[in-house]
């Protein structure tokens, strides 16, 4: 088993990465049904949050490669990556990246596995939010007026129309003969 993790709200966000060691059946379980079950399982948690890890098969992002997948889908800045750059080359088979997010309800302490490898943590370059922002509630009565705008020309749209009903008297006139003046 590795060592506790203790993971709080008031840190610095960061990923924690775990190595699934395929020799292990929790590992070989959380890489086959990456449920969010199975994953508090295997980080000694009754439950997990939502977003708050991940499990990534590394054949699914080989083009990109670990490294890359970190810096742009989730912000982590190139140099926090550089010392983990040999070890990320010799990885094979699945990665389980935890979420500053899985302490979004309070300080969480993690026992990770056996069978989840540490390979470290690495800062993220912004902070994910651990709350939901929720807008201010609305006023009562709010719902009751609709919001429009008022158009920007509002003759724009008779301009138009008139301009369609001579078009139409024209072709009138030129294909069945039709006066458009009876004189």
């Amino acid at each position: 088993m590795t060592a506790p993790l203790i993971i709080t709200q008031s840190q610095a966000p960061a990923l924690h990465l775990f190595h699934l060691n395929p020799a292990q059946a929790q590992a070989r379980l959380l890489a086959e049904a990456p449920t969010p079950a199975t994953i508090a399982a295997a980080l000694g948690l009754q439950t997990l949050p939502p977003g708050g890890a991940e499990v990534i098969r590394l054949a699914d992002i080989e083009a990109l490669g670990l490294r890359s997948f970190l810096e742009t889908g989730l912000d982590v800045r190139p140099e926090a990556l550089a010392p983990l750059a040999h070890t990320f080359a010799a990885l094979h088979g699945h990665v389980l990246i935890v979420h500053p997010r899985i302490a979004s309800t309070g300080d969480v302490t993690l026992y990770p596995g056996p069978g989840l490898v540490p390979l470290g943590s690495v800062p993220q370059a912004t902070a994910a939010p651990a709350r939901l922002q929720t807008p201010e509630p609305a006023r009562m009565g709010d719902h009751l007026t609709p919001q429009t705008s008022a158009p920007a020309n509002p003759k724009g749209g008779a301009a138009v129309l008139v301009l369609l009903v001579l078009i139409v008297a024209l072709i009138a006139f030129v294909v069945l003969g039709v006066p458009l003046w009876p004189f």
